[in-house]
This record gives C-alpha cells, structure tokens and sequence, in this order.
C-alpha cells in the first residue's frame, strides 16, 4: 500500500512491520517524520532522511498540531508547487476560465471554514487548481521549493549526519520535466542543499526513466556521491521514454 494514500496507509504499515522495518520519512506527525532513520551494520552507521515532493493531495502529509488543527500522521513533505507566469492575453483568459470553473467561488468557501491559504489579495497572482499563475512578459514555468520543508530537510540531515558514518538524503517525486530523462534544475538545487548539509549520496526516486548518477563533491566512503537516480523497471516495455534501454 503505497504511504501517498494518506494516514490509513501510514498505520497499515506501522501495523504490519513495526519495529522491523523502520519507516523513512513517516512519523504520527511532521516532526517524527522528519526523524532521520539509522541502519547499523559491521562497516558502520547509516543515517538516512527521507522526503517526498509526489504531489499527492495535502491529506497525505505529516502534520503537527497548530492553530486548532490536530496533529496528521503521514509522509514528510517537501512542498513543490507549479509557478506560472503568463503574458497579458494569457492570463486574462485563465482568469476567466478560473472563474467559470467557480475555482473562486470555491477558493472564497473554503476561506470561509478556514480551510486552504488564499493568496495575497493585494497581488495580481491567483491559484488555478493548485498552481499560481501571474503576469510576466512571457510564458514561463518554474517549480519553487517551500522555504520551510526544505530548511525542515536539512536540519535533520546535519545532527544525523554527525551521528552516523555515512548520511543519505532522498527524495519521491513526480514533478518532472517533459523529457523525463532531465533532471529538474530545482530538484538538482535541492540535492546541492543536501549534500553541503553533510549528505554523503542523495537518492532521487520516482521517475520512470534511468537518469544516471551525478557528482556534485568527493565523498571519502563511496564514488557515488551527489545525486543518483533509481531505476524503477517498466513493466509495459515501449510506454515510457526509454522504457527497456536502462
């Protein structure tokens, strides 16, 4: 059951494996699922701290109690949201295909009950089912990282680190790019954030395609340091670019 259905996934594996097998990037809220996980074998301490940018739905991520909402048991989230920019017709047209959708009139409900962070109103910007769109003098997409899921990050891979003999960071996500076989620019950066926190590799999964390792600095216990990619085996050959030259 994959831990992005939300908390009853969280709690059926919690429930399955326990102890046994220590769940990265989990926890009954978004401070135990920011905890870095260790593995101890003969040739030392791993220290690993996992995230996940998927996007799923935000039911499905930790959540700590606060402003009269309770604690939610989940995944440990690494906010990514799509950002737009779009010239004067452009955007003008989305605004009115927004507004006969009744995405504002949804918006302004659920502001009503709470429920959602509506954009500055002093701003031109607005949401359109989850992306902000803005004026810009041409089209342009970008991918910002929340401030405050990254920093989150990388103070949990500073103390692991210093604690272990070995540190990984990793992140599951499927914002990627149209040619899958890119590395994003803003998961590239993030990877950078982890490896000068302490990270020894930084592990990218998620995309359908094999992207290769990286190198981002020297690391004294392994060549494959930086950013490497997994492969994730493409069961329906000629679907996915590249599908079975991996």
């Amino acid at each position: 059951m994959p831990l992005t259905w939300g908390r009853e996934a969280y709690f059926h594996l919690r429930g399955s494996v326990g102890p046994r097998l220590p769940a990265r990037g989990t926890g009954i809220n978004a401070t135990e699922a920011a905890v870095p996980r260790y593995l101890d074998l003969p040739a030392g301490r791993i220290a690993h701290v996992a995230k996940d940018a998927s996007p799923p739905p935000d039911f499905v991520y930790a959540r700590d109690a606060a402003a009269g909402n309770p604690a939610r048991a989940g995944i440990n989230r690494l906010l990514v949201r799509q950002a737009l920019r779009l010239p004067g017709k452009d955007y003008d047209r989305l605004c009115a295909i927004s507004e006969a959708c009744g995405e504002e009139a949804r918006k302004a409900a659920k502001a009503l009950v709470g429920y959602g962070k509506r954009l500055d109103p002093a701003s031109e910007a607005f949401d359109f089912f989850g992306s902000r769109v803005e004026r810009g003098e041409a089209v342009e997409e970008t991918r910002p990282v929340d401030a405050s899921d990254k920093e989150r990050g990388l103070d949990s891979i500073r103390p692991a680190r210093a604690s272990a003999d070995f540190g990984i960071g990793s992140l599951h996500h499927h914002p990627w790019l149209p040619a899958w076989e890119t590395v994003p620019d803003w998961t590239r950066q993030f990877a950078r954030a982890c490896v000068d926190a302490g990270a020894d590799v930084f592990v990218g999964l998620a995309p359908l395609y094999f992207r290769g390792q990286n190198y981002i600095k020297a690391s004294p216990y392994s060549a494959v340091s930086g950013i490497s990619y997994s492969i994730r085996t493409a069961t329906r050959p000629g679907t996915m670019p590249g599908s079975g030259k991996a």
